[in-house]
């Protein structure tokens, strides 16, 4: 560690605890200015993560502040207040949006539609797939329990997207992604490069190579599984699985 590292750090923690002494102005976003954008970078250089980590501290008091164009929020009310917000302006965002078109956005469904989309929330459905939700919440805790026994780092983004993906294949699609030939992982590294590294980090632009290649390989992926999904017959009994019922009503495209 330099001495100008060491420096920069130093005067990054006298001016964080004098910031948290001060009473925050109201109806205000902060940002880091050109001296604190400055020592930032002396003291972590391009680990954006960790500038992120060190503003949230920080800016404390304010519960969010400004960087990159980007607003970071983590005080619990304001996040809901934003949450509330977000949810009044969200039938106006899919009318101009890409899925404006589909089942999930289209302001006139059919009944058939709506009848597939409300079969998956009977009790007799929510029960069912309850079981294998559970299932899934378990083993993210043991694969926890595991990596934190073996002292091993815990990369939140990435469990959290797995869990996710097992959630999406067991209970909508019947299938265990992680089984089909790897794809589940290959799916996780699609999804990080388009949501954590894009549009999370901003690390990537959208219009970039490794945005566009990861957004083909998803569409491939999504496209072959719910392929297979479709194509997987129901055994005798059986009630015809969901992802049938949505492409029965509304066509595979959507």
């Amino acid at each position: 560690m330099g001495i100008l590292h060491k420096v920069g750090l130093c005067i990054l923690q006298v001016w964080k605890v004098t910031l948290n002494l001060i009473s925050p102005k109201g109806n205000y976003i902060p940002e880091p200015g050109v001296v604190l954008q400055f020592l930032l970078s002396l003291v972590f250089g391009d680990e954006k993560l960790q500038k992120l980590e060190f503003l949230t501290d920080f800016y404390y008091k304010y519960g969010l502040f400004r960087y990159e164009t980007k607003i970071y929020i983590f005080d619990p009310k304001l996040a809901h207040t934003a949450i509330n917000k977000l949810e009044k302006g969200a039938e106006d965002y899919l009318k101009n949006s890409p899925l404006k078109e589909t089942f999930l956005g289209s302001s006139s469904k059919s009944p058939e539609v709506r009848r597939a989309i409300a079969s998956i929330f009977r009790k007799t459905s929510i029960e069912e797939r309850g079981k294998l939700i559970i299932a899934d919440v378990d083993n993210l805790c043991e694969k926890i329990l595991h990596r934190s026994q073996k002292q091993e780092n815990i990369n939140i983004t990435q469990l959290s997207l797995e869990f996710a993906m097992d959630v999406v294949g067991h209970v909508l699609l019947d299938l265990d992604l992680y089984a089909l030939e790897g794809r589940q992982t290959k799916l996780l590294d699609c999804l990080t490069t388009i949501l954590h590294r894009c549009y999370a980090l901003g690390e990537i632009s959208d219009q970039g190579q490794e945005f566009i290649q990861a957004n083909q390989d998803f569409e491939k992926l999504t496209t072959a599984i719910l392929e297979d999904a479709l194509n997987k017959e129901e055994s005798p009994g059986e009630e015809k699985k969901f992802v049938k019922k949505l492409h029965e009503v509304c066509g595979f495209e959507q």
